[in-house]
Formats: C-alpha cells, sequence, structure tokens
C-alpha cells in the first residue's frame, strides 16, 4: 500500500458502532439525519476517524443519558483532548456549519435573554423606547414653548422693562434653546 492509499478498510455501521461504544441503531440514526455525512459511502463508514469528528461535532450531550456523557467525557480524555466546557460564552450566536450542540446553546441562551426581558417588563422595571421617546418629545416641545412665551410675560409682569430689555431676553432665550437643540442625545 502506498502512503496516499487509505490504511483502513471500511467499517459496516455494526464495526463501527462497536468501535464507537454505541449500538448499531444510533449509527444508522446519525447516517439518517446527516450528522455522518462525509465519512459514509454506500452506508459503510470510509473515514472512521472523520465519522468521529463529525460524531463529536453533531451530537448534543445536553441531551444524552448520563452514563453516554460519562463515556464521551472518558473516551476526550483518553484521546488527550479535554471534555467539551459546559460554560457557555457571554453572548453566543448560531452559526451556519456549527455543532448542533454549539447552536442549541445558543438558542437556550437567547431563550433565557428573552424570558429575562419579559419578566423584567412584567416587574416594570423596563418600558418601550417608542413610549418613553414620545413622552419625552411631548415634554421638551412643552418646555419649548413656555420659555418662548417668556419675554411676552416678563413684559406684563414689568411694564417698565424698554422693548430693548425685552428684545435682550428674548435672544437669550433663544440663544439657549439653539445650545441645547444642537448638543447631539447621548
Amino acid at each position: 500500500m502506498s502512503d496516499a492509499e487509505p490504511s483502513q478498510r471500511p467499517l459496516s455501521q455494526r464495526e463501527y458502532a462497536k468501535r464507537r461504544g454505541v449500538s448499531h441503531v444510533a449509527v444508522q440514526r446519525a447516517i439518517n439525519s446527516g450528522r455522518l455525512n462525509r465519512s459514509v459511502r454506500d452506508g459503510k463508514v470510509v473515514d472512521p476517524e472523520l465519522a468521529d469528528r463529525e460524531w463529536e461535532a453533531s451530537t448534543d450531550l445536553s441531551k444524552a443519558p448520563g452514563s453516554v456523557v460519562e463515556r464521551a467525557a472518558e473516551r476526550a480524555a483518553a484521546s488527550g483532548g479535554a471534555a467539551r466546557p459546559r460554560v457557555e460564552p457571554v453572548a453566543p450566536v448560531a452559526v451556519l456549519g456549527a455543532s448542533l450542540a454549539e447552536n442549541n446553546a445558543a438558542k437556550a441562551y437567547w431563550q433565557a435573554k428573552q424570558a429575562e426581558l419579559d419578566f423584567r417588563e412584567a416587574a416594570k422595571e423596563l418600558v418601550p423606547a417608542d413610549e418613553v421617546r414620545g413622552a419625552l418629545t411631548e415634554t421638551f416641545r412643552s418646555c419649548r414653548t413656555k420659555l418662548l412665551g417668556l419675554p411676552a410675560r416678563i413684559r406684563q409682569q414689568i411694564p417698565h422693562l424698554t422693548p430693548a430689555d425685552v428684545g435682550t431676553i428674548e435672544s437669550l432665550v433663544r440663544e439657549a434653546l439653539e445650545d441645547l437643540a444642537a448638543q447631539s442625545a447621548p
């Protein structure tokens, strides 16, 4: 045999199942669901190492029985690799081509985040941004109207002011409003 040829013959589903320590039905299900894809041809496992990698990448151990999880951890320890960490990243994102376990973890993470938001909204800790924005717009509009009316009210309250004094007050109010309008919102 040359170096370019595979060193192993294709394995039957039962032989691969025995090698993995699972039932042949589990191997059949993995093939039928597409979890084992590139490593299988004509119902036989042509590349057991690739099949092992596909199996690991597409197996969701969060739903597996305890004995299966223990066996997977032992297999990972025996192969020199560490078992997959149980701690999820801060904000996992489901990605096309990611493993089933990673996609399920991302889904669970975002469902938990949505449940937290629903709880906080029900507890009146959160309010819809559109409502807040509308209320602030109305408040600012009211403030602007009242401030622009100040020079006329001052003229009524203090009749001895000259028209130049009232004009100065009006220009100062307008200048302050323009400064406030020019500031960007946080």
